[in-house]
């Protein structure tokens, strides 16, 4: 076995999660279909977390083992469905095997309903208080993931598709620990998804040279049906820019913003976010133009931050070469391109070309 990736205090990241999420007492009868469908169980939940269910049955505990479909009552007739693996299990005195499970898949209706019920017993303060009264248990632990670009976007919405997103974070997070998700761009007219996740790995990387510090990347699952998350990606993807990409038989041909190839970007960073969510969140912070619309060329520019050689072949590159924006840069971003420019010629110096006399001003 690999050793257990480690933060840089040192902590082992890889351990077996803790419940970091509130269970809530909630006893009503609930259906249990074993593996297979062959056989439905009737049994009692015991209590609910936003990641999973225990519950008592009536029979021997060899039969609550592997993957369970639980089905729980909901208003109008409705239901909630839940695809589930059983964690633990243990035979009871008076003959009930009582059972843990972690939820695996939830398509978007039920996970709709579970959040209500959730919200529900945990407003209620009576029956449905907490289970365990510990203030760091919180009903979901998320992460919010801003995308500022629409190709971006589209990378992150066709890895949502194939089930698996890289995202990086500050903190550390233990191996299957079930979080929410909210992937959104950074502007009001770009599509936001909110997803049930499960961290799969764990490792702590120097992405690049801006940050700090190493970063926490963790590689995620979803805990959706795999042809939901393929639609749902494609009508997202859908509502988005269409990105176009260069061919090798015009290398002249330009583009919005080129897409940076996934080794050579940074892996987006995602921030905590705490509680259940009523619908998509708004970015308080104000943005520049070049922020908002060619955080790629931006980055570019960043990464050669500090060496004037390198930032002057960076800009023009931007300004003349095959970076640059087809019919040329808008006003606004052009005013922060120089103003970058004169930034770094203040605290750099000139390159040797810029320093020579013959070099024709920047047009402004």
């Amino acid at each position: 076995m690999s050793p257990d990736p480690k933060d840089p205090s040192g902590h082992a990241t890889s351990s077996p999660a803790r419940r970091a999420q509130r269970r809530l007492r909630v006893q009503i009868p609930i259906k249990v279909i074993t593996s297979g469908g062959k056989t439905e169980i009737e049994a009692v939940s015991q209590d609910i977390s936003w990641g999973g269910v225990q519950f008592t049955a009536f029979v021997p505990v060899s039969q609550m083992a592997g993957r369970l479909r639980l089905v729980f009552p909901w208003t109008g007739g409705k239901s909630i469905t839940f695809i589930a693996d059983v964690v633990r299990a243990q035979q009871l005195d008076d003959g009930h095997a009582q059972v843990g499970v972690r939820f695996v898949s939830l398509s978007p209706s039920s996970h709709v309903r579970l959040e209500k019920l959730l919200r529900m017993l945990d407003d209620s303060k009576g029956p449905g208080a907490a289970a365990d009264a510990v203030d760091k248990e919180e009903l979901s632990r998320g992460l919010d993931l801003v995308v500022d670009e629409p190709g971006e976007l589209h990378r992150v919405f066709e890895q949502v598709a194939q089930g698996r997103l890289q995202v990086s974070t500050r903190d550390a997070w233990p191996i299957n620990q079930s979080l929410r998700l909210m992937i959104r761009g950074a502007s009001q007219d770009l599509p936001s998804i909110q997803l049930r996740a499960r961290v799969l790995t764990v490792e702590w990387r120097h992405l690049d040279s801006l940050r700090e510090g190493p970063l926490c990347v963790l590689t995620l699952g979803f805990e959706h049906p795999r042809a939901m998350l393929k639609q749902a990606s494609e009508v997202l993807s859908a509502r988005l820019p269409p990105v176009e990409v260069k061919s090798e038989a015009s290398p002249d041909a330009h583009f919005e913003d080129p897409i940076i190839p996934w080794e050579s970007a940074h892996i987006p960073l995602a921030e905590p976010s705490h509680g259940l969510t009523d619908g998509p969140l708004t970015d308080p912070s104000p943005r520049s133009v070049l922020e908002k619309r060619y955080t790629s060329r931006l980055r570019l520019l960043c990464l050669a931050w500090g060496d004037p050689e390198t930032f002057d072949s960076q800009f023009k590159e931007l300004t003349l070469g095959a970076l640059a924006v087809p019919g040329g840069w808008p006003p606004d971003a052009w005013e922060e391109l120089g103003f970058l420019q004169d930034v770094h010629d203040t605290a750099y110096g000139l390159s040797e070309f810029r320093k020579s006399p013959l070099r024709p001003p920047r047009p402004r």
